[in-house]
């Protein structure tokens, strides 16, 4: 846990008070895609695990059924955050390494923004 802590804060992510980590990931071309992580404690620390986020629609802007739609053939999951459509990822933190939270990282934020852009948007 402390070793996701520490890679998080050494990245510029900022913890809120409601649990949750904010940062950005910033592409060549100038975009960015923010990306909300949040670490999940269970009863055992077998199944604790890092919740990997990044918006890339409003329910303003699409269905239920337009998100499924737009995230199919990709690897990641999609679920609601508040009013919001979101790519998400879970990784096992038990003997995570660096590696595979900063993948996770970025894996999310690509997908989101490639779908944030297929809907003509860079808003989140």
């Amino acid at each position: 846990f402390e070793q996701v802590v520490t890679h998080l804060e050494g990245m510029g992510f900022e913890h809120d008070e409601r649990g949750w980590w904010y940062g950005e990931v910033e592409w060549e071309d100038g975009r960015d895609q923010g990306v909300f992580i949040r670490i999940w404690n269970s009863d055992n620390d077998l199944y604790d695990a890092m919740i990997v986020d990044s918006i890339f629609a409003s329910q303003e802007d699409i269905t239920p059924k337009k998100a499924l739609e737009l995230a199919e053939g990709y690897q990641h999951g999609i679920a609601m955050r508040g009013e919001a459509f979101v790519v998400r990822d879970s990784v096992p933190i038990a003997d995570v390494d660096e590696s595979e939270v900063m993948s996770a990282i970025q894996s999310v934020a690509l997908i989101a923004d490639i779908l944030e852009s297929e809907l003509g948007g860079d808003d989140f």
